[in-house]
């Protein structure tokens, strides 16, 4: 089993990753997701979606 030191490390090197792969296919180019749940609606800009990311990891 891993340990919180191992976990925590696998998820800010697959942010970090994330980060870059969303970098190069945008490029300077503003990015926006809408998601539709049951809790409601959300918009996320750029910005807030890469912290959602960050944040909620699936």
């Amino acid at each position: 089993m891993d340990s919180v030191g191992e976990v925590i490390a696998s998820y800010e090197h697959q942010a970090e990753e994330t980060q870059k792969t969303l970098s190069r296919s945008v490029h300077r180019q503003t990015v926006a997701f809408l998601r539709i749940s049951a809790d409601g609606i959300r918009l996320y800009d750029d910005e807030t979606l890469f912290e959602a990311i960050l944040n909620h990891p699936c």
